[in-house]
């Protein structure tokens, strides 16, 4: 077994589950699972499974996985998966109770030298979970479900086999454990980062100094985040001008905005491009954006809104603090961009990132948590000029008992490429 504990703050979990009224917790994302398990497989890399992309397994069954959560004892915790994925699992996670199932569709005869990795008797994941429930003495206590990510299928199957329990929904109560990263997520979250920025100043910048194609600058950045031992997200890249119609452009509503340019376009002199790019590492993301200008330095119109939106980046930065609510670091953003007679293009300033690339805290209008130390959150303020594409730089961190500490150093002039 590689992991003999939790990656999650234990206490954490409980008190929240403990707040909420949930005796126990039972898992069907694949994010939570994962997260509860150290048994990752909604993401792919050198390091963990593939499964993240399957639906239906060999025999056809719906690929399941699941994981019981015991608010006061641990070690009940359970993990259904396939049956022969039981000893995988056992190796990655902190879990021992680990219960497979499947349908043989033979029976080996006796004296074969090789082995059947499939149950006995067919056996459901759903058959399997309650088995565990009732085990376990959890077939009349308040079950969480994610209510948005558990199937019909699963949910209708579980509430007619255990009529005693109450089911409540436990999906936010996650995401707030979440929120609060580990000194081991710290360091998965940071070096997911490094890898990001990396790329930015290895790859991105020098192929937009020569004018690369779109395409082939993804496909550079997708090979050096797989040669760094990390995995591929996604790599936006925007231009003003040419047939590229932002919103606000009088021209706007006669035909749609991609979301990324032609992957074959030809950069010119003088575009104002947005680069918004991320690698993950160990199931951990990252983002990060900047602007720059293609070919030749930027006008004086784009320095002014560059800089207002840079200035503001500092003061978010600056402003954040433990026991500061989310909508208060939001509120920063907009005083500061108005100060320049500017408003946001979309009505956030940030967010936290994790295991996915939004999660809680959202530096939002209506997010009025306090921010909590360990907090790993991205800051992202954003607006829009018509004519020009959006301008955005963003940059990730975490909330210490000194402030807020960012995990890179990325150049952000706007003329690096001149």
């Amino acid at each position: 077994m590689t992991n003999n504990k939790p990656i999650f703050d234990e206490s954490r979990i409980r008190k929240l589950m403990d707040r909420d009224g949930i005796d126990l917790i039972l898992s069907t994302s694949r994010t939570n699972v994962g997260y509860l398990s150290n048994w990752f497989t909604h993401q792919w890399t050198w390091d963990w499974p593939f499964w993240f992309e399957m639906e239906k397994e060999y025999d056809g069954g719906d690929y399941l996985l699941m994981v019981g959560i015991p608010a006061n004892n641990l070690s009940e915790a359970f993990f259904i998966t396939y049956n022969h994925h039981v000893s995988s699992v056992l190796y990655q996670s902190w879990i021992k109770d680990v219960r497979g199932a499947g349908r043989p569709g033979y029976k080996p005869r006796k004296g074969l030298d090789s082995v059947l990795l499939e149950p006995v008797k067919m056996v459901t994941h759903i058959e399997r979970a309650i088995e565990a429930i009732k085990d376990k003495g959890f077939s009349e206590a308040t079950i969480g479900v994610e209510m948005c990510r558990i199937s019909q299928m699963v949910y209708a199957k579980l509430t007619k086999s255990l009529p005693k329990a109450k089911f409540v929904d436990c999906f936010e109560t996650l995401m707030e454990v979440r929120a609060v990263k580990s000194s081991e997520e710290i360091g998965k979250l940071r070096r997911a980062s490094e890898i990001t920025t990396l790329i930015f100043k290895e790859v991105i910048f020098p192929m937009l100094k020569d004018k690369a194609k779109p395409y082939e600058i993804y496909q550079e950045s997708l090979s050096r985040a797989a040669y760094e031992r990390g995995y591929f997200l996604f790599f936006h890249v925007f231009v003003d001008g040419g047939h590229i119609l932002m919103v606000g452009d009088d021209n706007s509503s006669k035909e749609p905005v991609p979301y990324n340019i032609n992957p074959d376009y030809c950069l010119k002199d003088g575009q104002l491009a947005f680069i918004d790019f991320g690698c993950g590492y160990k199931g951990y993301c990252a983002d990060m954006c900047r602007n720059l200008v293609i070919g030749r330095k930027a006008s004086d119109r784009q320095l002014y809104f560059h800089e207002a939106l840079l200035n503001a980046h500092r003061e978010i930065g600056s402003t954040m603090r433990a026991g500061v609510k989310a909508s208060e670091i939001f509120n920063v953003g907009v005083t500061s961009l108005d100060k320049k007679n500017l408003g946001l293009a979309l009505s956030f300033v940030g967010h936290g990132i994790g295991l996915s690339n939004h999660e809680p805290p959202y530096l939002t209008a209506f997010d009025n948590r306090p921010l909590e130390l360990g907090m790993v959150i991205n800051i992202e303020p954003n607006i829009e000029v018509p004519g020009m594409t959006m301008f955005n730089v963003e940059d990730t961190g975490v909330l210490t008992e000194e402030g807020f500490e960012l995990f890179t150093s990325l150049d952000t002039n706007l003329n690096l490429l001149s």
